[in-house]
């Protein structure tokens, strides 16, 4: 569990990545290693904006993130969120691990950038089977997890054991967003600003990997 990355960007990849076998380093944000990370995080000195919509980020390897995922936020107008993240195990995202889809709510203060996401329930499907059998090795959530089987969980289904608890913990975010014309840029967090609680959302913004609608 140690490759995991507490980020909206990669709300649920914590949910989909245990049993992947690499992780990747921080400067493979937007696939381009070049790229140093000092061009990648930024403090902000603006935040905000309107975030209504559907983003989506497509093909990427990600901070401490096994493998390669796409992602795809929708912002209902009226504080409904779903979300769907799909993570590969090849750089042309076409050897499909794993799918899962959260629905919940969300607030965004477009003055502030402060974004909180709730997820009300998040269905999993594993579609590789070395995921499966570490699933199960963890008795993640309490479930039995099989091959092209959806689970959904809750975040009280999710409090078993201490891998089943981290599990627990995506289910509520904190986080700051910035919209840039077509761009959408969420925080990092570090190891003090984790975005697991209102007072500990990131300080700084992850210009690597912009979503686009």
């Amino acid at each position: 569990m140690n490759c995991k990355w507490f980020s909206t960007t990669t709300l649920l990849a914590l949910l989909i990545t245990v049993g992947l076998s690499s992780c990747k380093t921080a400067n493979s944000g937007n696939g381009n290693g070049n790229q140093p990370e000092s061009r990648l995080l930024d403090y902000p000195t603006e935040l905000g904006g309107s975030i209504s919509g559907v983003w989506s980020l497509n093909c990427v390897s990600g901070y401490a993130s096994p493998g390669y995922y796409r992602h795809t936020y929708t912002f209902g107008d009226n504080g409904e969120l779903s979300y769907e993240n799909k993570v590969y195990g090849d750089s042309a995202c076409s050897d499909l691990a794993s799918v899962s889809n959260c629905s919940g709510r969300y607030t965004a203060n477009e003055m502030t950038g402060n974004l909180d996401i709730s997820c009300e329930q998040i269905e999993i499907e594993l579609l590789n089977q070395n995921l499966v059998d570490a699933y199960n090795q963890k008795n993640i959530c309490g479930k039995s997890w099989a091959k092209d089987q959806s689970i959904a969980l809750t975040s009280s289904s999710c409090t078993q054991n201490e891998a089943s608890e981290q599990f627990a913990n995506v289910f509520n975010n904190y986080q700051i967003y910035n919209v840039q014309g077509s761009a959408l840029y969420f925080g990092f967090p570090d190891a003090i600003y984790t975005g697991m609680s209102s007072d500990k959302r990131p300080k700084r913004l992850m210009f690597g990997l912009p979503y686009s609608r």
